[in-house]
């Protein structure tokens, strides 16, 4: 089954190495490679990548940080084998079956929909799971005009600070943020869902230190996970704790720490369409 698998995909991309660049996407013993040369034209590039079903690949991180951007969730890593070059690769041990009569379905493999992330550390949007944000302080802030504020405290030496995550491919490309009020901060207008990010500092990947939210990244570290909500729970109580917890969380009691104006609880989550049962716990009754 493995040796059909092979040639399958050894004549796939046989016949698409034809229209680009020679021995760009080859197989070496249980590895897919792809060889990037950061002196082509962006042109050339996008054209390659358009060609092997590669369109989710960070160009950019791929370079300079060695990261694959969103295909990682797929087990594509990156390495550097010289000064403008590159090499993408992935094993193919774990390639979904194919036969010679529905090559398409490599092709699918390779073009999983952002939508498909399930919580287990994968990169991506998702409209598919509730979920609610825990901060120590509120370092993500949603502003009265619906844009997102992301904010890191410090780092007042640093010479450049970025953010990358799901919602620009995992790109460092234009999403800088500025120095302001003793941190950095950047504005996005993002619609509700789940939301993987990290901050880049001087070429250095981190999460965000406020946020507890957090999935497994595949590298041995973390990706912050910021839920945009699109359902606010509230209940005025004279009570010293309440809790909100529902069907959306298995009804799991002291998950979801509500806040508090006055006597005014509050709770932003973000829930798939759908019909939930819900209930407020204040001071352990229910």
């Amino acid at each position: 089954m493995m040796i059909r698998i092979y040639i399958l995909i050894s004549i796939c991309f046989a016949v698409l190495s034809s229209a680009g660049q020679k021995d760009v996407f080859r197989i070496k013993g249980e590895e897919m490679i792809m060889t990037l040369d950061d002196r082509w034209s962006k042109q050339v590039t996008d054209s390659l990548l358009n060609i092997y079903e590669m369109k989710n690949l960070s160009v950019d991180s791929s370079f300079r940080y060695l990261h694959a951007g969103l295909i990682s969730k797929d087990g594509w890593r990156v390495r550097r084998k010289g000064k403008h070059i590159v090499e993408v690769y992935r094993s193919v041990m774990n390639l979904p079956t194919v036969n010679h009569q529905d090559l398409s379905r490599l092709t699918e493999y390779m073009q999983h929909s952002t939508d498909s992330a399930k919580l287990d550390g994968s990169n991506g949007y998702s409209s598919q799971f509730p979920g609610f944000n825990q901060f120590r302080n509120i370092s993500v802030m949603e502003m009265s005009d619906g844009i997102s504020r992301f904010r890191l405290e410090g780092h007042q030496n640093a010479q450049e600070v970025l953010l990358s995550g799901s919602f620009n491919n995992w790109s460092t490309s234009g999403m800088a943020l500025q120095k302001s009020n003793n941190g950095w901060e950047v504005k996005l207008k993002l619609v509700p869902g789940r939301y993987e990010y990290k901050f880049i500092v001087d070429g250095t990947w981190m999460r965000d230190p406020e946020n507890l939210q957090k999935l497994n990244d595949t590298y041995g570290d973390f990706n912050s996970v910021y839920f945009k909500p699109n359902a606010s729970f509230t209940i005025e109580r004279d009570a010293k704790k309440v809790y909100l917890t529902g069907s959306f969380n298995q009804w799991r009691e002291k998950e979801i720490d509500m806040k508090r104006t006055g006597n005014t609880w509050f709770a932003e989550l973000f829930l798939p369409d759908g019909m939930y049962q819900y209930k407020f716990i204040a001071d352990g009754n229910g």
